[in-house]
């Protein structure tokens, strides 16, 4: 497992340094992380399960790129193609390849804690940064995040990011 996990961790890194660099990664790295995430999954539970959880992950995220291109395109009173200015494919990519590992509600909080804190982090850069582009570089920031969220959770065993019992005790649910 700890194969598994460094090959994650290197991934994540090549990631966000990658699209920090040149706003674009590498098509199969998004292969590899899918793949490392989805056997780490299957290893420690069962293949159901992971099954399950990239069912319900890659529904919630294709009702948010709709809605996310509803919104647009009755903002500009046309339909709009997302990808080609809002949106990049590295990052529906990205957000894809963690569904096979993620429970549902840790899905959903990973996709709204990393947002948060990707606009935070532009909002920083861009008030010390003169030079800096208003295209935010989404799924390397979300690749530090991840990589921070799933650090922490090999180093406390209470966090389960497999499960939703753990954030359902947490948040009283």
């Amino acid at each position: 497992m700890w194969g598994l996990q460094i090959l994650l961790f290197a991934v994540l890194m090549v990631m966000a340094l990658q699209d920090f660099k040149q706003r674009a990664i590498y098509a199969w790295l998004f292969l590899v992380l899918f793949g490392v995430l989805g056997t780490m999954k299957a290893m420690g539970g069962s293949w159901i399960a992971m099954a399950k959880d990239l069912g319900y992950n890659a529904a919630f995220l294709g009702l948010q790129i709709l809605l996310i291109s509803i919104y647009f395109s009755l903002k500009e009173r046309k339909w709009v193609n997302i990808f080609s200015t809002y949106f990049g494919l590295g990052d529906l990519l990205f957000l894809f390849s963690l569904t096979a590992y993620l429970s549902f509600l840790n899905y959903v909080f990973f996709y709204i804690i990393s947002l948060i804190c990707c606009i935070l982090a532009s909002l920083i850069i861009s008030v010390f940064s003169k030079g800096f582009k208003r295209m935010i570089p989404l799924a390397g920031m979300q690749a530090v995040v991840f990589a921070l969220w799933v650090g922490l959770s090999f180093l406390d065993q209470k966090i389960i990011l497999t499960s939703d019992l753990e954030l359902i005790n947490f948040f009283g649910l």
